[in-house]
């Protein structure tokens, strides 16, 4: 008779049991996810990313790989995909997730915005057709639909789906109510969009009725009142087509109806493009918000990108806030200082903030925010020079100096060349500023703004005959500078030559009228 095994035994085999069960389990799990992650693209080289969106996209691989049976872990690392424009990747994302889940309308309606911006439209109309099926109340799914079937040339499906967006939105309510980027409702879309199918067929009433309700409930949708405009013409009334027409211009520029998941898509991007594609559609919808944000995003994504920085400061400038866009430029020009587009940015945001300073009488506080901007852009020649210029208009003529020679060390520039020889004579570093004039004389022979400093330089040490060389250079220089005709004026005036400064202050006067110190001259001249 067998003996029976005793407790510890039984203990023994049912923990080696368990254990071998578990570690069975392990290895079937780890199986599968190996499985699943195979079926997965493999991700791009991250030496050709940014070091940004490289973490972007490792971070969603890395979630749809630890969970590859996950539809929505396969379907972000798509939409990862997408929004920077792997779209072959995100296409085979978009068919796992609908293979793991076909009851999820994401999938498909993602694949199919993916195919519509590639051009397609029979899979288009298929796989929305799909979306539809699984999810009947999704009013974007059926205007995209709507506007698939056109493509196609199925009017009479276009339409029916169409009239099922508008049935929808009218019982839901609009889908993208709310999202930030807020457009014309879809409503509005998909009954201008059946508004053109019936014109198209020769039914021009039911169509201006169909469209006196759109721009009643969208007033401020540009297309609605261009159709209109179009059909009413065509119905023999052209005062009101131009009514229609002009209303339309006074509206913001077509743009398609606001898409929750293109939002998420777009808020998924790096790429500039697609960054600031989707700005322009806000700049045109007056979404100023949604604009900025996109830009901002655009400008932190891509801070070597000169287009995206450009386009954040030149918004910040329109809405009167140009500090903001100051961090920006400087990051760009410290990577590109020969980008002329930045730097002309940089002169006229940095311009507006000391002047904004100035005007409520902070001198101080703009001297020390172009310090500031100069110790983030050390030797940025444009700062140099605006705070040398803000220096002088303090009168701290030898500390202007140095900052005008900070500048020319980066960057000789005739222009600054010549300030900083104006503040030497202005300080009484007389020698030294005439020596920086003809340093801009010797490169430039006709540069107006030193023949003027070396002019009153050497009036006012009465060096006359010297003055009136260079006074009658500029006058050949600059034939239309006032300035060349009054100095001469002057000059002959000392001589008693009376009849050519005469013809000197009239000369002046005549272009520049409010020339005070001509007319005053002129009224001095003996008659």
């Amino acid at each position: 008779m067998a003996r029976r095994p005793g407790p510890r035994r039984l203990g023994f085999l049912l923990g080696a049991a368990l254990l071998l069960g578990a570690g069975t389990w392990v290895g079937v799990s780890a199986w599968i996810r190996s499985a699943g992650a195979a079926r997965l693209p493999r991700p791009p080289d991250p030496g050709k990313l940014s070091p940004a969106l490289a973490e972007e996209v490792a971070r969603a691989d890395g979630a749809a790989r630890a969970r590859p049976w996950s539809a929505g872990a396969v379907g972000r690392l798509g939409m990862v995909y997408h929004a920077n424009l792997f779209y072959g990747r995100a296409r085979a994302c978009y068919r796992r997730a609908e293979e793991l889940d076909g009851g999820d309308e994401r999938w498909p309606y993602l694949r199919a915005l993916l195919l519509a911006e590639r051009g397609e439209v029979t899979p288009v109309v298929r796989l929305l057709e799909r979306v539809v099926r699984i999810a009947p109340r999704h009013a974007l799914a059926w205007y995209r639909l709507g506007d698939a079937r056109y493509k196609a040339a199925d009017f009479e499906g276009a339409a029916a789906a169409f009239v099922k967006a508008e049935e929808i939105t009218a019982e839901d309510g609009d889908p993208a109510r709310g999202r930030p980027s807020r457009r014309i409702p879809v409503a509005a879309h998909a009954a201008a969009a059946r508004a053109r199918i019936l014109m198209n067929g020769g039914r021009l009433r039911e169509a201006r009725d169909l469209l006196w309700g759109v721009v009643r409930s969208a007033p401020r949708f540009g297309l609605a009142h261009r159709l209109l405009g179009n059909v009413v013409e065509r119905l023999g009334d052209p005062e009101e087509a131009k009514r229609q027409l002009a209303a339309a211009v006074r509206c913001p520029r077509y743009s398609p109806p606001a898409d929750p998941l293109v939002d998420e898509l777009t808020l998924l991007s790096h790429a500039s493009s697609v960054l600031l594609k989707q700005a322009t559609l806000a700049k045109e919808a007056g979404n100023l918000e949604w604009e900025e944000r996109l830009l901002a995003l655009a400008a932190s994504h891509n801070p070597g990108d000169p287009d995206s920085v450009a386009k954040l400061a030149e918004f910040h400038l329109d809405q009167g806030h140009p500090e903001k866009a100051v961090p920006a430029l400087l990051a760009n020009r410290r990577r590109d200082p020969r980008n002329r587009r930045i730097g002309k940015l940089l002169a006229e945001c940095m311009g507006r903030v000391v002047k904004n300073l100035l005007l409520v009488y902070r001198a101080g506080k703009a001297e020390e925010t172009l310090r500031g901007a100069i110790r983030e852009a050390p030797g940025e020649p444009i700062l140099h020079g605006m705070l040398a210029d803000l220096l002088v208009s303090r009168g701290r003529y030898d500390e202007a100096a140095e900052e005008f020679r900070a500048a020319l060390r980066t960057r000789d520039d005739p222009e600054v060349r010549t300030r900083l020889g104006a503040a030497l004579l202005t300080a009484g570093r007389g020698e030294e500023g005439r020596a920086e004039l003809r340093k801009v004389l010797e490169a430039s022979p006709d540069h107006p703004g030193a023949l003027i400093h070396l002019l009153e330089d050497h009036t006012r040490r009465g060096r006359y005959e010297e003055a009136e060389a260079v006074a009658r250079r500029l006058e050949k220089a600059a034939p239309s500078n006032p300035f060349a005709h009054l100095a001469l004026a002057e000059l002959a005036a000392r001589r008693d030559r009376v009849e050519e400064a005469r013809r000197h202050c009239r000369r002046a006067l005549a272009l520049k009228p409010d020339l005070a110190a001509a007319r005053e001259l002129l009224s001095r001249l003996p008659r």
